[in-house]
């Protein structure tokens, strides 16, 4: 299953937005799958590519008139400014030091936040 749009909503590091504008959400259900667990590997690189086919119709699906170019939640090869794969991992690894940096600044408030 693919939720394409919620994101919009409210992402980490962008504001929260619950304004009544239009923000269309896809919710698309894939074709059964039936995994064994002969082949671990293999399967889930078959549900890894049915989802990825998924998301690619729906992103394609997506009205065009929510998709302005370079859009921080489209991804780029879409015409969007969303980080790749990669960089949204290099960002997750750098995550801790941020936290770390941003307690020090607010006295250790976000970090008791952060743990609550």
């Amino acid at each position: 299953m693919i939720v394409w749009g919620a994101h919009r909503l409210m992402t980490k590091d962008h504001p929260r937005d619950f304004s009544r504008s239009p923000k269309t959400i896809i919710v698309k259900v894939g074709e059964p799958m039936y995994p064994t667990g002969e082949d671990v590997a293999a399967e889930t690189e078959a549900l890894r590519e049915a989802m990825k086919r998924m998301l690619d119709e729906v992103l394609a699906e997506y009205p065009e008139d929510e998709k302005k170019p370079g859009s921080w939640w489209i991804p780029a090869r879409f015409g969007g400014s969303a980080p790749t794969p990669e960089k949204a991992d290099e960002m997750d690894k750098a995550e801790p030091a941020r936290a770390g940096r941003q307690a020090g600044r607010q006295g250790g408030g976000a970090a008791r936040r952060m743990m609550d």
